[in-house]
């Protein structure tokens, strides 16, 4: 097994145009493209909805409630389930290819590169990277780089003669096709074969280059036979290295070792590269090649609070604890409407004050709502333009990238359901009008250099941001002097300086366990967040992240 710093350092020192890339779903997982085991998850839920007859969003919205009964009801409805579930349920729920397709095209429609992507930009223009094969139907490479040539069984004939290691052009290569074309590869019986000439090119392209295997499982028994006959028959083969990628925590594959194995025995430099993501992955990458991106370097400066780092500590005991937490589920579906006679904030407060709604304004003179649908439809009917009915809206990277600038309808209407939880639901106290929750039970602090004991609430502040697309949940202890409300500002402002500056680390690591164990509220699983009235959900993931984790795992 290599370490991800010492791989980089040995890609750093070799050669251009020296390896390939091969992808799997896992390097568009953060790119807003749903995994095989989102997309499971979906499948199940529509065969569920349909079924039932229960109007898909409301399963969406309220997943969490739903989740074990899917589960229960999938089992006993289909009894010989494969190992391959995804294959199995998308045939299930589109049994025709047509439909298969157009369901991936609408999955893949806000599809947005992610960091890890823009770096492969920056290989190909550097002529580093220039040979790339997948099993996604995603267009990921081609929107970083328009003028890639895309191969695919289609096209193979015409295009095979790109498919060398002294290519005129940067190439990808599409192993289950691309959603732009007829033939995709989704069910069982369609991943099982692979296209003799696209297998018989790449066969000459991997005499004479190393691959890099990353974001791919090895579930495809037509890829992985390939490989192994590959490697069992060719006397040339990967001459450069082969790296297959595995996240930290991962199983090695007993099939990808013995692979590896058989490549050790022929000399060839073969080994697992333990990465957190693929992201990381390609940053760490461009972090050694010694070449400079504006977009990129302006990304990683923007982004650096929150990537995962190694600690250089040999004692594994000593860490660094983060304090953000991963939120696994959240709102995505909302109601918006045109609205008339609605004519400032106020007013809106008002017409939902009371009930299981809340609501911001929009864009292009819409409302746009969250909260029980019935309720929503009958308290806005008056308000409601005629010429439009409701709509429904499903939430946008660039929406939540807002939440990172404080402004926007999610920075209103999420804070307002946490704030409202934290006060309805947990009964905290909260500190004026900023986002700062306390107990009223005072604990003391005995301060022996001043020969004073200060008496103070256990608080807590919080914020909640989007960063490189998962939603974060960032709670730090904080600490009132419990006498705040009667004390001057100028007295206030020195006994909060003297109480703050006399917390040290075990404080505030202790007391971040505090906070956690009140923010689960006697749940077992998840911190909920829960408005209105439990009708909508927030699923955090109550584990605070150490340094050498990413909040991918």
């Amino acid at each position: 097994m290599i370490n991800l710093n010492n791989f980089v350092r040995k890609f750093s020192v070799t050669s251009n145009k020296q390896f390939a890339f091969f992808l799997g779903a896992g390097a568009s997982a953060n790119s807003n493209v749903p995994t095989a085991l989102e997309m499971i998850l979906d499948f199940k839920r529509r065969l569920y909805a349909s079924e039932k007859s229960i109007k898909i969003t409301n399963i969406e919205q309220r997943f969490y409630e739903f989740e074990k009964e899917i589960e229960n009801w999938v089992r006993i409805k289909y009894t010989n389930i494969p190992k391959n579930e995804y294959g199995f349920f998308f045939e299930k729920t589109f049994s025709s290819s047509q439909d298969r397709r157009n369901y991936i095209k609408e999955m893949l429609k806000f599809s947005k590169p992610s960091i890890g992507y823009k770096i492969i930009n920056f290989l190909i223009k550097e002529q580093i990277i220039w040979h790339y094969i997948t099993t996604n139907f995603d267009n990921l490479i081609q929107k970083v780089y328009p003028d890639i040539v895309v191969i695919s069984e289609e096209n193979i004939n015409k295009c095979k003669d790109y498919i060398k290691i002294n290519s005129t052009s940067p190439i990808v290569v599409k192993l289950h096709g691309d959603f732009r074309y007829d033939l995709l590869k989704n069910t069982d019986d369609e991943t099982q074969l692979l296209h003799q000439s696209v297998m018989n090119e790449l066969t000459h392209l991997f005499d004479s280059l190393g691959l890099i295997v990353v974001g791919y499982s090895g579930r495809d028994e037509s890829v992985m036979s390939f490989l192994e006959n590959f490697v069992e028959n060719e006397t040339r083969t990967f001459t450069n290295g082969f790296y297959w990628c595995i996240r930290e925590g991962e199983v090695e594959k007993q099939r990808i070792k013995t692979l590896i194995d058989k490549l050790k025995k022929k000399g060839i430099e073969a080994d697992f590269v333990k990465i957190t993501s693929f992201d990381d992955f390609l940053i760490g990458i461009y972090n050694q090649i010694g070449k400079n991106d504006n977009e990129i370097d302006e990304w990683l400066s923007s982004n650096k609070e929150i990537q995962p780092f190694r600690s250089a500590l040999r004692n594994r005991e000593n860490y660094i604890v983060f304090d953000f937490m991963k939120i696994t589920e959240y709102p995505r579906t909302f109601l918006t409407f045109k609205f008339k006679d609605i004519k400032n904030w106020e007013e809106l407060d008002r017409i939902t004050n009371g009930k299981k709604i809340i609501a911001s304004f929009f864009r292009k003179g819409k409302i746009i709502a969250i909260g029980d649908e019935n309720e929503i439809k009958e308290t806005f009917d008056k308000y409601i333009d005629d010429s439009c009915a409701f709509e429904y809206y499903t939430l946008t990277d660039d929406d939540l990238s807002q939440l990172n600038s404080q402004y926007g309808f999610v920075y209103g209407i999420f804070y307002k359901i946490f704030n409202r939880h934290f006060e309805k639901i947990l009964c905290l106290k909260r500190f004026g009008n900023k986002r700062i929750f306390y107990r009223e039970e005072k604990h003391k602090k005995e301060l022996d250099r001043y020969l004073k004991t200060l008496y103070y609430y256990k608080a807590f502040r919080y914020s909640l941001e989007f960063r490189d697309r998962k939603l974060i949940f960032i709670l730090t202890p904080y600490y009132l002097t419990s006498d705040f409300q009667s004390l001057d500002e100028e007295t206030y402002k020195s006994q909060q300086n003297t109480l703050i500056s006399n917390m040290w680390n075990k404080d505030v690591l202790e007391d971040l366990t505090f906070w956690m164990k009140v923010l689960k509220n006697k749940e077992r699983e998840f911190i909920k967040i829960l408005f209105p009235f439990n009708t909508l959900c927030f699923l955090i993931q109550p584990k605070f992240y150490k340094s050498g984790e990413g909040i991918y795992d």
